[in-house]
């Protein structure tokens, strides 16, 4: 892909405001769903994952 998808690895920066919250992030393998779960991350939230091989 040209220009290549920001997940967000290095341009989100969290402020830990979700301290000691969950969450379920299904489709972790999209793009949308990877940003979510490193989203979620920088904010302090414990985050599971999962993808569904076909």
């Amino acid at each position: 892909m040209a220009p290549a998808p920001d997940h967000g690895e290095k341009t989100y920066i969290g402020f830990g405001r979700l301290p000691g919250r969950k969450a379920l992030v299904t489709g972790a393998d999209s793009v949308i769903g990877r940003a979510v779960a490193i989203a979620y991350a920088r904010e302090t939230i414990a985050v599971t994952g999962g993808m569904t091989l076909t």
